[in-house]
């Protein structure tokens, strides 16, 4: 179990809120950081960066094939916020321990993702997500499920196979959900989440994919198609690009939203 401090990692209520009910959160009001970021808390020190009114928030997502990054270097992009791989199904990133206490001296909003993996047992992939975050320092932005692939053990070639893959990431959703008080980020695609029928409600009832923020991946177009049953995305991974401290290139994601919407993700430091 997570302490108390580990908890608030995932906290997102009025971000929620906003995409149930279908707002779009670039027109949403801006939210003082300030009011979030006081006393000791690490980002104290960033009220500036999130101030701005015009453009969008920028960011970035990496994993153990970004082994050796300057954060540094990264923070002094601009970029807003930074979301590093837990783990795999049931396996560690082998840097995520190390991403994350080297990118805390930073002004990026962090948050954390797990990729799902259908051939591995849900319950395993919970405690996998819930061993490497425990005793972390606390982060900003909600946990990510990452839905974008099927398996060579479990193949996506029957619609049997199909409700077995979206039964198992509600099952997870709804235990992250359970566990740490607010709804996980979805990462999908239009094609894949069109390729699972575009679940909205979860098969065994009570909870529905629309009322989770939405991380839409899509490459190559100025168009966003945000896939049913979500009207709006909240990050948009739009790409790759090169980015200061990082050898080679990395995923691109912009925030629906100017810098200073980001932080109503985030929860004030108690």
């Amino acid at each position: 179990m997570l302490t108390a401090s580990s908890l608030r990692l995932f906290l997102g209520s009025f971000l929620i809120a906003a995409i149930a009910a279908g707002q779009a959160l670039a027109g949403s009001p801006c939210v003082p950081p300030e009011e979030l970021f006081r006393g000791d808390h690490r980002l104290a020190a960033c009220h500036a960066r999130f101030h701005g009114e015009e453009g969008q928030a920028r960011g970035l997502d990496v994993s153990k094939w970004q082994d050796e990054i300057d954060w540094a270097a990264v923070d002094g992009t601009g970029m807003l916020f930074a979301f590093i791989r837990i783990s795999h199904g049931h396996t560690p990133d082998k840097d995520f321990a190390k991403h994350w206490a080297d990118s805390h001296a930073t002004c990026l909003m962090r948050g954390g993702y797990h990729f799902f993996e259908v051939a591995v047992a849900v319950e395993d992939q919970f405690h996998a997500i819930v061993t490497a975050l425990e005793g972390k320092a606390p982060a900003e932005l909600p946990i990510v499920l990452d839905v974008e692939a099927g398996s060579a053990k479990a193949p996506l070639d029957s619609a049997a196979a199909i409700d077995d893959f979206v039964r198992k990431v509600a099952r997870l959703d709804r235990l992250l959900t359970e566990h740490f008080g607010t709804r996980p980020i979805i990462y999908a695609s239009p094609s894949f989440w069109k390729r699972l029928g575009h679940p909205s409600e979860f098969p065994d009832g009570g909870m529905s994919f629309a009322e989770a923020p939405l991380w839409l991946a899509e490459y190559g177009t100025s168009h966003a198609r945000v896939p049913h049953p979500w009207t709006e995305y909240t990050f948009w991974q739009t790409g790759q690009e090169t980015v200061a401290g990082i050898d080679g290139q990395v995923d691109a994601n912009i925030f629906n939203g100017p810098p200073c919407a980001l932080p109503r993700l985030a929860i004030a430091a108690e």
